[in-house]
């Protein structure tokens, strides 16, 4: 069966890591640095540290290679000319030693967008400038060995293959994480997320991916 993960942080302050989801199913857990927390209802960074990247995941692996993560953007606050980056995972296992990243950055006069395979830091499946700074909702998937992203529902790359790092079972996680370069500039910088969906990649009724059109309905209170 596919698992669904929903969490729209609608919960206490406190830290991200422990948290269950406000969808069920899994907790969060923190894998680089300690720094998300819940925050008035949404995944905070809060004042980001200079040069080290915040990532957590998904405590659970999800049941295939065929995934997604997908995260509705709150705050990108972004000081000076300083590097500030999103960075969505998938298909990750528990140290972030494989699966794959996509990182998006706001860097003193260019804008940075790449995937890169974490077992081979090397091997850059994509990399080209595009401008994420307006989108709302970003979601990051793999279908088979395919990968494409995707900003308020309108993919913005050409989608590209790859097969350098080991999937299957132990390699199905999924999450997000958040760094800052201050190349001089002063804190804070700042990234928060107002909901979070992922998991397996199954196509609903409604077209869309499983999770979404399941919490599509929750929000509806269908279901």
């Amino acid at each position: 069966m596919a698992k669904a993960w929903a969490d729209n942080f609608n919960r206490a302050n406190g830290n991200l890591a422990g948290s269950t989801l406000s969808g069920g199913g899994a907790t969060w857990t923190e894998v680089s640095g300690t720094g998300w927390q819940i925050l008035s209802n949404r995944a905070s960074t809060g004042t980001l540290p200079d040069g080290a990247a915040q990532v957590a995941l998904v405590d659970t692996d999800a049941d295939s290679d065929d995934l997604y993560v997908q995260v509705t953007k709150a705050t990108f606050t972004r000081p000076g000319s300083s590097s500030l980056a999103i960075r969505l995972y998938l298909g990750c296992n528990a140290t972030l030693t494989q699966g794959y990243l996509m990182r998006w950055a706001y860097e003193p006069g260019f804008l940075e967008f790449y995937i890169r395979d974490l077992y081979n830091v090397a091997n850059v499946v994509y990399n080209n400038s595009v401008d994420l700074s307006s989108a709302s909702v970003i979601k990051f998937q793999r279908v088979g060995n395919v990968f494409d992203v995707l900003a308020d529902g309108v993919s913005v790359m050409t989608p590209v293959s790859d097969t350098g790092s080991p999937s299957g079972a132990g390699n199905r996680r999924v999450g997000f994480g958040a760094s800052w370069d201050a190349i001089g500039a002063s804190p804070p910088a700042v990234v928060e997320f107002d909901d979070f969906l992922g998991g397996d990649y199954v196509v609903g009724p409604s077209g869309l991916p499983l999770a979404i059109a399941q919490y599509h309905r929750r929000l509806q209170g269908m279901a």
